[in-house]
């Protein structure tokens, strides 16, 4: 088993079975069409071999997806620095992959963010939701969401928070690899703010 680098995993399958950290509340909602239409392929992590007479397991291709790796609440209408509530950005992925079996490899993800509690907070609990999606070309095979809460300490405004493990499982075969299959991973966001993530530069963060 090798790990990969920060913004490369190796991931899931033909029913991936990503497991829930404790506390989640896994939902299933339907991708939008943006990731269908999100193809760019990212660089391969290489993953040590599972055994001397096994093919060595490629990892997946992974990634943030286009538009989803920002997050930004407001209070209600106003989109002054002043009406910021929470500014949240994934700045990595990590984890690594290896052969479980001749037909399968597992692959552990983590999801780096930073958060930033902005001025119009009134507590300094934040709740959110990622999620991490699995595609085979354009065909969305999974989708697990995850409700995050966190608890900002009471001497600062900005911290770093890292998810709990998924843990994914792919079926590979020796004429089909991990490779074959694409990990996305993103903030759950509506329609308007992942398109104003397009639009429109996100705010900085607190």
């Amino acid at each position: 088993m090798e790990p990969f680098p920060d913004r490369r995993a190796c991931a899931a399958p033909s029913r991936v079975a990503p497991q829930p950290r404790p506390g989640s509340r896994p939902r299933r909602p339907r991708l939008a069409r943006h990731l269908l239409a999100a193809g760019a392929l990212l660089a391969l992590a290489g993953c040590d071999a599972a055994g001397e007479n096994e093919f060595p397991p490629p990892c997946p291709q992974v990634g943030v997806l286009p538009g989803g790796g920002d997050l930004t609440l407001w209070r209600g209408e106003g989109r002054d620095l002043t009406d910021l509530v929470l500014r949240a950005r994934i700045t990595g992925l990590h984890g690594d992959c290896r052969m479980r079996n001749k037909t399968t490899e597992r692959t552990t993800l983590t999801v780096r963010m930073q958060l930033g509690r902005g001025p119009a907070a009134t507590t300094r609990i934040a709740d959110f939701t990622y999620f991490v999606a699995v595609a085979d070309g354009r065909q969305i095979l999974d989708k697990q969401a995850y409700s995050v809460r966190v608890d900002f300490p009471s001497n600062t405004d900005r911290m770093d928070y890292q998810t709990d493990p998924v843990k994914l499982l792919l079926p590979v075969t020796a004429s089909r690899s991990g490779a074959a299959y694409e990990v996305w991973a993103s903030f759950q966001l509506s329609p308007d703010e992942m398109r104003a993530n397009f639009e429109h530069p996100p705010p900085p963060m607190p």
